[in-house]
């Protein structure tokens, strides 16, 4: 991309004022890596120092460029259309937090996403296309994530009484703590 050095000095005030009035944080590092660009400073630098690829600073100073400081502005994004209302959420949320899902004519112990999208889907008759909805679904009930610990699923308790007992035994008391994994 070329250089910013002959930029007209209206269009650098009209960066700075835009500067000014936005409360965007990502608006304010556009519009100070335009500066930056505007001052002459190296591309590689400036991406360096605002953390971003020089295809970015090159959008943006392609956007820069096209439509002045209006084009540093972060535009909506298209699509997040929620599809259940905060009251609705707020009563999933109760739901989940204190109720198994066999105690509202569901299968299973456990809540899960196919076990969430079945209550939704009977509750409110609404189905989201993307798991991840679901499962942010579970992140605003309060629920995170957390993957089971591995098991031996042929691992016997009686034999793993038995190892730990062989072992206390030919360790002839050796003060170390002797630690292993199941």
């Amino acid at each position: 991309m070329t250089q910013l050095t002959f930029t007209p000095p209206n269009k650098v005030m009209e960066v700075k004022e835009f500067l000014k009035k936005t409360k965007n944080v990502h608006e304010k590092e556009r519009a100070r890596a335009i500066l930056k660009l505007i001052e002459g400073k190296p591309r590689k630098l400036i991406a360096d120092i605002f953390d971003i690829t020089l295809t970015t600073l090159d959008t943006w100073q392609k956007q820069f460029k096209s439509f002045g400081a209006a084009g540093l502005s972060i535009k909506t994004q298209p699509g997040n259309n929620h599809l259940l209302t905060q009251k609705q959420k707020e009563e999933i949320k109760k739901i989940i937090r204190n109720k198994k899902p066999y105690q509202v004519g569901l299968e299973g112990k456990f809540w899960n996403v196919p076990k969430l999208s079945q209550l939704i889907k009977k509750k409110f008759k609404v189905v989201y296309r993307a798991q991840t909805s679901y499962q942010r679904l579970f992140k605003f009930c309060g629920f995170t994530h957390h993957k089971p610990a591995k098991v031996n699923k042929n691992q016997s308790s009686h034999m793993r009484r038995r190892f730990a007992d062989v072992l206390k035994k030919t360790s002839n008391g050796i003060a170390e703590k002797i630690v292993w994994y199941w």
